[in-house]
């Protein structure tokens, strides 16, 4: 097995409610599938990555570019002047998936020194990867690469 569409699982919960629950489990303890996707991120990135902490909020844009009443929140796992990675809690597999290619605006909110440190981007959706209980992952590229000065004192923060 090396793969399943999306479409396959849909209707597991229904008729086999366990099923995926094992697959997962079952490819987890004995495939390579992490070691895969480390390797494939690796070989992405040219840009320095960051592990930081701290909340996003999420607002999805409409097709001219003007926000929606759609918003959300998650947190921040990762930054770079390139795209960020935050993890949401979705309680519909549909949902998150809806998000993926969709442009947002998104505004970080990090502790430096005590205080809250603000900024702004917009980017795109590029990879919605699904975690355990209904949690996920969100990749962004951002539209316009952010400024080297807007990260500095996240990465040289005490």
């Amino acid at each position: 097995l090396r793969y399943l569409e999306n479409s396959v699982t849909d209707n597991w919960h229904e008729k086999q409610p366990a099923l995926y629950d094992k697959l997962l489990t079952f490819c987890q303890q004995y495939g390579k599938v992490e070691q895969i996707l480390q390797k494939r991120e690796l070989e992405k990135r040219t840009t320095a990555r960051y592990n930081i902490k701290g909340i996003v909020a999420a607002t999805i844009l409409d097709k001219e570019g003007k926000k929606t009443s759609s918003n959300f929140r998650g947190s921040l796992s990762n930054i770079s002047i390139v795209g960020s990675c935050f993890d949401i809690h979705c309680s519909k597999k549909e949902t998150a998936r809806a998000l993926l290619a969709r442009h947002i605006h998104l505004t970080f909110e990090i502790a430096v020194s005590g205080k809250p440190y603000r900024f702004a981007a917009i980017g795109r959706i590029v990879r919605v990867s699904f975690h355990l209980h209904s949690d996920y992952s969100v990749h962004i590229h951002f539209v316009k690469e952010l400024d080297q000065d807007i990260l500095q004192p996240i990465i040289h923060k005490p």
